[in-house]
């Protein structure tokens, strides 16, 4: 029987790098693809996706089992694609800024956009790359369910049908639809609840 992420952790803390190397391979591609959706670079996403693991190493001596590693690998990456975004946010900063200074011909329009990505009304990179990985990890949940609860998450969360029209196109009575969606969202808004703060889960319907 493979060992458990929590299991292979704590044989890394006491030095066994086989161990690590395994959790690389369970773990690399999901965590590149997961980067990858965020920072929309598949190099930055490899780049995480190293930086994670590298990370993963130096915390494994201090490591203590008080949550799913997965929980604790992915905030890891979060993180990491947050710290990018900022960079990329202060780097456009920086450029348009320049481009003002050398008396361009499109100065007003660049003018517009810096003041536009300069607004303090702006919402932040961070919080921008918050909602996708919320959402980009809400589609892998769902696609975990069944084809019958996947479809009516789809349809009243994405498409944003009503019940009646659900009902309509699917054959089924309100209240299969009703208890489809409530025993779906409840699953998933426990899936995420493992990875995210409840205020992070505001923008969708998982009540």
């Amino acid at each position: 029987m493979p060992y458990s992420d929590e299991e292979l952790m704590l044989r890394c803390k006491e030095g066994e790098l086989e161990a690590l190397q395994a959790l690389v391979r369970r773990y690399r591609a999901k965590i590149t693809r997961y980067a990858h959706y965020l920072l929309g670079n598949e190099d930055d996403a490899k780049d995480v996706a190293q930086e994670t693991f590298l990370r993963i190493l130096k915390a494994a001596k201090t490591y203590t089992p008080t949550a799913k590693f997965a929980t604790y690998l992915y905030k890891i990456a979060s993180n990491l694609c947050c710290d990018e975004l900022r960079k990329r946010s202060r780097r456009s900063l920086i450029s348009l800024d320049a481009t003002i200074e050398t008396g361009d011909d499109e100065d007003a329009e660049n003018i517009r956009v810096y003041e536009t990505i300069a607004d303090p009304k702006a919402v932040p990179p961070d919080i921008v790359a918050r909602r996708k990985e919320v959402e980009a990890v809400l589609k892998g949940a769902i696609n975990t369910l069944s084809d019958a609860h996947r479809r009516i998450v789809e349809q009243r969360t994405f498409d944003d049908l009503p019940y009646a029209k659900i009902i309509e196109e699917s054959a089924i009575s309100e209240g299969t639809a009703k208890s489809r969606m409530h025993y779906a969202t409840r699953r998933l808004r426990g899936d995420l609840l493992e990875l995210f703060d409840p205020e992070d889960l505001l923008d969708w319907s998982l009540d």
